[in-house]
């Protein structure tokens, strides 16, 4: 499978091709949904802040320096989208606690055998972080599947 050079991609869009700025909504929409919508819990939402932050990617093309990969800029583009919507219409998120966990609690949660009940319980533990630290580890999990 031939690798597709986005620098040149970008350089072609800029040059008048816009035609290939759908390389990238066809490469990246699925990860920019799933990390907005790790912020904003409202699917409609999530679907229009992705929507939102490929139109703003295509108006500030040029702004891209290529320091960076095109999908770092991007998913910036897509958390700042995100965390501005949630500060406009004051969501409130709420904090829990992990204090309220017992010693031996914490003990089976971290000597689990069945990876099915590891996973389970991962997934109910990142539920308790704030909203930026949930997008902070699924950047992360996105970053080291590329």
């Amino acid at each position: 499978m031939e690798k597709i050079n986005e620098k040149q991609l970008i350089k072609d869009i800029l040059n008048g091709q816009t035609q290939h700025f759908g390389y990238f909504l066809t490469t990246y929409s699925s990860f920019v949904y799933s990390l907005i919508s790790q912020l904003v819990p409202n699917p409609e939402d999530a679907e229009e802040l992705t929507e939102d932050t490929f139109i703003k990617a295509f108006d500030t093309l040029s702004h891209f320096q290529g320091k960076s990969k095109f999908s770092t800029w991007l998913f910036r583009i897509a958390y700042n989208k995100a965390i501005s919507f949630t500060r406009k219409r004051k969501i409130l998120f709420e904090d829990k606690q992990l204090d309220n966990v017992s010693i031996a609690e914490a003990d089976h949660l971290l000597f689990i055998e069945d990876s099915t009940e590891k996973v389970k319980k991962l997934q109910q533990c990142i539920t308790l972080l704030k909203d930026e630290e949930k997008a902070l580890i699924h950047l992360f999990i996105i970053k080291n599947m590329n």
